[in-house]
């Protein structure tokens, strides 16, 4: 098994979410535009670490309203079309950058990599 965590350290153009080191902000304001950028952003770390959303074990999301939820979940459910995994929501005051409505973390079990 691998840690995905090593492979976004070298993946930064690849973000996942609003916090250092990338501090890149998209969708200032918009849930929806940032629901989509912060799961092609977990898809392509995936990808680039010979993963996919089906190896996905774990998945928390903070958001800074949780009434958006829903939205979340459609967005989540496009692109793990396996069976979910085990999964957290927590809502927030805030996030580490200003413009972020939402972060995602997620655990993911790659085989056949040394890590």
């Amino acid at each position: 098994m691998a840690s995905i965590w090593a492979g976004m350290r070298e993946q930064k153009k690849a973000c996942t979410w609003f916090s250092r080191p990338c501090m890149v902000s998209v969708g200032a304001g918009d849930i929806q535009t940032q629901r989509e950028r912060v799961f092609q952003n977990l898809r392509a770390i995936l990808e680039a670490n010979g993963a996919s959303f089906a190896d996905v074990v774990k998945i928390t999301t903070y958001m800074t309203d949780l009434t958006q939820l829903p939205g979340m979940v459609e967005v989540r459910r496009r692109y793990n079309t396996e069976e979910p995994p085990s999964s957290t929501k927590v809502e927030v005051s805030r996030l580490s950058h200003p413009d972020a409505l939402i972060e995602v973390e997620l655990v993911a079990i790659v085989r056949g990599q040394r890590g």
